[in-house]
């Protein structure tokens, strides 16, 4: 039995086994930060250095015990290893190296070099097909190097409909763009043939490669490049997207954006600096705000006059992070002078209240929710937990709501969101409310169905679908939002542009500012079309009274609550405290004037 081989079998089993393990390892890690970090090229290192000692061994004799001897020897085994990647070694290296052995370390030796010799060649194969993809790619991405470049973190549903809309307004500018999709495996099919069919569609390239791992920074530094991370994973979101801006915050002509709903994000995020533009989207609010800018209009036009009072009653079914955040949304949405906004709040989870209370304390306490108080914020918002759309105890509820005027259905699902609206519709009829329903609809198929619904006498139910793919996703609503243009010009007046997009705190209450500008003005609050220098006194105070009340409500459904005292010193935005959530006549001189516009 020849025992000097069984030191270099461990040895060989060990490192393959380590690449084995390395590899499952590698496959559990969502995010790789090296185009090296693969499963596939872990187990062809632990292959290629398991095959090593044993034509180390082979080569025992013919070399000196010299270093010299030795780093030839060594050099030998590598170019051997080499040659059996590539199809063309000689097993009988291995089996003069056995010539007069015997015993079980001898034939496990000779059975474990075997199959080494067929494994190599076809990792060799694999890892060239799995280069094929991104050779492809790479070609066409330097050959449009100069063009600006839309990149994709993942291939979606969501992805496929942004990008469209990107080529759609860069054709539209008479500009040349090319988008690339990134982690798509076209031989396999992945994430789906369907997607990948859309994509190639429109000229899209496909990077087999993650976001991270494509060398981006080929790109030329004249042209755009606009990342966009876009994937279902959210903790993956956010490697991507802080790797992406380490790694191009100094580049010129960068933007980054992350399609996040999540707190974690915005905190993550908030104040990162470089020349890279950074900003997080939120689906859901950016969903909530763009329906109200666009269509808010008619919310006050379909108010319900009740004496002196127009009323804004509405009726919210489903709280879950659509519902939620209108129903915060429509509290400060709904301060205007002469409206009483209403709310009654469906949802099949008894916890709901309690959850919106949690994160909203002081807008939905007693003090505050149902109150009439001068100078301060008005609204009356009544939960209904524990309904199901499905019942008689709701359809029984949901009639008693004396003159509806806006209906929110967000259920979770196209089908059971048309579903409900269509019999919110008829329930409403029955008693001759007409109000304006919207429904959440995800895809175009079922918006244009519900958009078409009618009854055999050919009566419309006239629900309008909010949410669809191509509407939330397009350049218009990420990129280019002109509402976005109008709140950074509001922010403008008091603070520097930077800031608009480094924290969300400035962005989202100026995009709220400019949504009830536009309210006011459509609603003929006196003094709103005049800048302030210009208003009378009368006007001024009725439009510092109106902002303020806006404001506080505003405030109170990002979470602050008031402080404690009127001193400047108190406001502590970490603990979500603010000394000016009071009514208007409790404020200073000089924090009245800051309610001008």
């Amino acid at each position: 039995m020849n025992t000097h081989l069984l030191p270099e079998l461990i040895l060989s089993v060990t490192f393959f086994v380590a690449g084995i393990i390395t590899a499952v390892v590698v496959s559990k890690t969502k995010v790789r930060s090296s185009a090296w970090a693969k499963p596939l090229n872990s187990i062809i290192a632990g292959t290629f250095l398991s095959l090593v000692p044993l034509f180390l061994s082979a080569f025992q004799s013919g070399f000196s015990d010299n270093v010299w001897g030795k780093g030839t020897r060594l050099l030998v085994a590598l170019q051997a290893t080499i040659q059996v990647f590539t199809v063309n070694a000689d097993f009988g290296m291995i089996q003069a190296n056995l010539s007069g052995a015997s015993g079980w370390i001898a034939t496990a030796y000779l059975a474990f070099a075997a199959m080494l010799y067929v494994f190599a060649p076809i990792l060799t194969a694999g890892f060239l097909l799995s280069y094929v993809q991104n050779f492809s790619a790479y070609q066409k991405y330097l050959l449009n190097r100069t063009k600006d470049v839309f990149v994709f973190s993942k291939l979606n549903e969501r992805s496929l409909a942004l990008a469209k809309s990107e080529l759609e307004t860069h054709k539209a500018n008479h500009k040349k763009a090319i988008i690339v999709f990134a982690d798509v495996n076209v031989s396999d099919k992945e994430p789906s043939a369907e997607w990948i069919e859309e994509a190639k569609g429109i000229g899209a390239i496909l990077f087999k490669e993650d976001i991270l791992t494509v060398r981006w920074n080929l790109h030329s530094k004249k042209s755009t490049i606009r990342f966009f991370v876009i994937g279902d994973d959210e903790p993956e979101n956010m490697e991507h997207t802080m790797t992406l801006h380490e790694k191009y915050a100094g580049r010129q002509g960068t933007q980054l954006y992350m399609l996040s709903s999540t707190l974690n994000s915005s905190l993550l995020l908030s104040g990162k600096e470089g020349e890279i533009k950074l900003r997080r989207v939120d689906e859901i609010q950016s969903l909530v705000y763009r329906t109200l800018y666009d269509n808010g209009t008619r919310i006050f036009d379909s108010a319900h006059r009740e004496g002196d009072i127009k009323a804004i009653n509405v009726v919210l079914v489903g709280l879950g992070r659509h519902g939620s955040e209108m129903l915060k949304a429509l509290t400060w949405f709904g301060q205007m002078e002469g409206y009483a906004l209403t709310i009654h709040a469906y949802d099949i989870d008894y916890t709901t209240e309690d959850k919106l209370r949690q994160s909203c304390p002081e807008l939905l306490d007693d003090d505050h929710n149902g109150k009439n108080i001068p100078g301060e914020a008005a609204y009356s918002v009544t939960f209904h937990c524990g309904y199901d759309v499905k019942t008689a105890k709701f359809s029984n509820s949901v009639s008693s709501v004396k003159n509806p005027t806006y209906v929110l259905v967000s259920l979770g699902s196209d089908e059971i969101n048309i579903e409900t609206a269509v019999h919110l519709r008829t329930l409403f009829k029955r008693q001759g409310y007409e109000p304006i329903i919207n429904a959440i609809i995800w895809t175009s198929k079922s918006k244009s169905d519900l958009n078409s619904a009618a009854n055999f006498k050919n009566e419309k139910y006239e629900v309008e679908c909010i949410g669809d793919l191509e509407t939330l996703y397009s350049d218009s609503v990420i990129v280019n939002s002109d509402l976005g243009k109008i709140a950074r010009e509001r922010h403008c007046k008091w603070g520097i542009e930077e800031d608009f997009y480094r924290y969300e705190y400035n962005y989202r209450s100026s995009i709220a500012s400019a949504i009830h500008k536009k309210m006011r003005l459509h609603c003929e609050i006196p003094g709103t079309e005049k800048t302030p220098d210009m208003r009378t006194e009368e006007e001024k105070q009725t439009c510092r009274v109106l902002e303020h009340r806006r404001w506080n409500a505003y405030m109170r459904s990002e979470g602050y609550s008031y402080s404690g005292s009127l001193e400047k010193s108190s406001r502590c935005d970490l603990a979500k405290l603010h000394h000016c959530l009071v009514p208007f006549e409790e404020l200073s001189e000089e924090e009245k004037a800051k309610d001008d516009d």
